[in-house]
């Protein structure tokens, strides 16, 4: 003879269970908003003014950046002139081979 714990056993334990998800998932929500917020906060380019300058006042980093390129018109080398990349002119195509097993 088995006995089957009766319905009022198992409606409050339910009840406890479905209130601990319910706390669980709250608490998750709320961790990840502390660690997203944490996160935003120590990232460098995050929470702040506008653009990456400094206390000492320097320009932010697209102005930086356009006056890099200004002032090293020659970055990859002398004899780079033109600055188009073109493929190279062989008088015999390309050989390709394909082995199967």
């Amino acid at each position: 003879m088995t006995s089957t714990p009766s319905p009022s056993r198992l409606a409050p334990a339910r009840r406890r269970a479905h209130i601990v998800k319910l706390a669980s998932v709250g608490a998750a929500a709320v961790g990840f908003g502390v660690v997203a917020a944490l996160a935003r906060g120590a990232h460098p380019g995050g929470a702040g003014g506008t653009g990456a300058s400094t206390s000492s006042g320097s320009l932010d980093v697209s102005s930086r950046i356009s006056q890099e390129a200004q002032q090293s018109d020659d970055f990859f080398g002398s004899g780079s002139s033109s600055g188009s990349v073109s493929p190279s002119q062989s008088s015999s195509p390309p050989q390709a081979s394909t082995h199967t097993s």
